[in-house]
Formats: structure tokens, C-alpha cells, sequence
């Protein structure tokens, strides 16, 4: 991939041209697929840290299961809580007082922010200076928006001129954090989209990740769907939340589903994490079970604002994605499904 991604920058444009043309997919979405890659390569070729991270959320279900067919643009990456420096016990635990595990997990994200600052950010930066150059037109940095300061913007050096996609912006954005499980996971092989128009020149190298299993993404997508359906009430989705609902979809319809629906280990793994990681006033854990999960909003106004948004992410498609009407028809199917098991 290093190859490629320091060719001038007209012959770049061209093969991410000719892999545009011979796909359902626009020059921009090519050629920040080929940067997405290129970056998980960097990630976990990391000394000491890349041995310690997980690739999960919806990028991965695109890249390592071919599960979905839209474009995931976010770079999700867990780091295993044992590898962070601490004096004290920061795991949070069903034992502990909710006050405890409050405490936890505040010096939980604070070993991360710091993990991320003083290793992954300077070794990254290290590692795409390597490659493309000291003065590049490339930038690595601290996202500013966001307030914990755990997500990384690379913006990548732009071949294609002509830009039709506003919605495709020139960079990447890797999300970290420790507050996430890394079980069950398995290796996988990342290649990007404009590989296969290299062929006749060379063959690009994958990147070999260690990625989260497709049946534990699954359940932690049903879990943000049943949170979503409690918190939302009858006011509207947050936007770009429409993703979750057509992720959960389209593992129905690739084959996951049938395999996560008789995993309730991991089920059950994920619920728990969840207590443990994420409570809120309003949300019930007991309530995450089989014969209670809710994955489809109830009122018309969450329902509005959900379609309205699964509308603005259709420049992230390869192809024509499923109507809006389906995918609900579908998700509600899954449900009973989920609740009879």
C-alpha cells in the first residue's frame, strides 16, 4: 500500500478513476477507502500498542465481513484496558458500588487520553511521516471537537481534483478508547477497492488487522438500538444514527444474524459491559434480554427524523440500499425473532 499511496499524484487519480468507473462508487469515496486502509495498516503495525488494539464498529463490518454495502469512514479502534499504565485497579466491576466504578472509569479514560497522546499520536505521526514525506499535504491531529479528547483527524494528501461528494470529506477519523470488550476477536485482511485495478501492474499488499467478530458487533449494535428506543421518546434521532438500524438490517440479510441469535454468551457479554460502561437514569439493564430488546422507535417523530436521516446517507452506498419501509419491516422481523429465541 505504501507504493501507492506516494504515486504522483495524477497517476493516483487514475487508477482511483478507473476503479470508480468500474464501480458503483464515487472517485472520492475510492480514494478515502484506499486512506482508511492505509491507515489501519499504520495503526497496527504500531510498536508495543499495535499489538494491543481491536478493530471493530462498522468499518469493520464492511472491510473484514463484507457484511454491509456502504461506506464506513470512521476508523473504530479499541485498546485492551490491561495494556494502560496504572497504579490502581481502574476495571470496573459488578461488585463494585456504582460510585466506585464511576471512579474507575474516569481514571479508565484519563490512562487512555494519555496512552493516546504520548504513544499513538506521535508513533502514527511518525509512521505517516516515514511514508509520505515531513512536508506532505497530509496532518495528523487531536481532534478539537471532541471533548475527551481520544479521536485522531488524518487528513490525507487529495489525488482526485474534481470533487462531486461534499458529503466524502479528505479525512480520516480514527476514534480510541478503552471502553470497550475485545472478545471475541479473530485476524483479518483489509484491501482496498482500487487494488483490484492495480493488478496488472502490481499486487497491493492487505493489511492484516485484529478485528472484533462480526456476532459481537452485531449484539453491540442491537444494544445501541434498544438504548436509542428508550432515550429517544418521542423526540427525533440524533443524526447519522440511521447507520446503526441499516448495519443490524443488512447482518440480518448477510448470514450474522442466524449465527449471533444462538451466541447468548455474547449477548450477555455485552449487556453487562454495557451496565458497567454506560448508565443512564432512564435505561433498565434487566430490560436487555431476550423477550424485551427493542430495536424499532415507537413514536412517529423518531420515526420521521430516522428516515429523513437514512435519506442524507445516500451518497455512503454502493449500491441502491434497501427502502426505508423494509429495512423497518425487516428490523421489526428481527426483533420477534430475537424475543422468541
Amino acid at each position: 500500500m505504501d507504493r501507492f499511496a506516494v504515486l504522483p499524484s495524477a497517476e493516483k487519480a487514475a487508477y482511483i478513476e478507473m476503479t470508480a468507473a468500474h464501480s458503483n462508487m464515487s472517485p472520492e469515496l475510492v480514494e478515502k477507502d484506499f486512506w482508511v486502509c492505509w491507515t489501519l495498516k499504520q495503526i497496527f503495525s504500531l510498536d508495543e500498542i499495535g499489538k494491543h488494539i481491536t478493530f471493530k464498529g462498522g468499518t469493520s463490518l464492511s472491510k473484514c465481513f463484507n457484511a454491509i454495502q456502504r461506506f464506513s469512514e470512521d476508523i473504530d479502534i479499541a485498546i485492551e484496558r490491561t495494556y494502560l499504565e496504572h497504579e490502581r485497579n481502574i476495571e470496573p466491576s459488578l461488585e463494585e458500588s456504582n460510585k466506585e466504578n464511576k471512579r474507575r472509569i474516569e481514571e479508565l479514560m484519563s490512562s487512555a487520553r494519555s496512552a493516546i497522546e504520548k504513544k499513538i499520536l506521535p508513533g502514527l505521526r511518525q509512521k505517516i511521516e516515514s511514508a509520505l514525506g515531513h512536508d506532505g499535504p497530509w496532518s495528523l491531529d487531536l481532534d478539537p471537537e471532541d471533548a475527551l479528547r481520544q479521536t485522531l483527524l488524518f487528513e490525507f494528501p487529495v489525488a482526485v481534483a474534481k470533487r462531486v461528494n461534499d458529503y466524502i470529506k479528505p479525512v480520516v477519523r480514527i476514534e480510541l478508547g478503552a471502553r470497550a470488550d475485545h472478545w471475541p476477536a479473530q485476524s483479518a485482511q483489509v484491501v482496498p477497492y482500487v487494488a483490484g485495478s492495480l493488478r496488472s501492474a502490481w499486487t497491493m499488499q492487505s493489511a492484516t488487522v485484529k478485528v472484533l467478530s462480526a456476532e459481537r458487533t452485531f449484539w453491540e449494535k442491537v444494544m445501541i438500538l434498544h438504548r436509542l428506543y428508550h432515550s429517544q421518546g418521542d423526540k427525533a434521532v440524533s443524526k447519522r444514527m440511521s447507520r446503526h438500524y441499516y448495519d443490524v438490517y443488512e447482518m440480518g440479510r448477510a448470514g450474522i444474524f442466524e449465527n449471533a441469535i444462538e451466541r447468548g454468551d455474547i449477548m450477555q457479554s455485552v449487556v453487562d459491559f454495557n451496565r458497567l460502561f454506560f448508565r443512564y437514569a432512564w435505561l433498565n439493564y434487566d430490560e436487555a434480554r431476550r423477550g424485551s430488546f427493542r430495536l424499532v422507535p415507537h413514536h412517529a417523530e423518531s420515526i420521521k427524523s430516522l428516515k429523513a436521516d437514512y435519506r442524507q446517507m445516500e451518497p455512503m452506498f454502493f449500491k441502491e440500499p434497501p427502502a426505508f419501509d423494509l429495512m423497518i419491516a425487516g428490523l421489526q422481523s428481527m426483533e420477534d425473532r430475537i424475543n422468541k429465541v
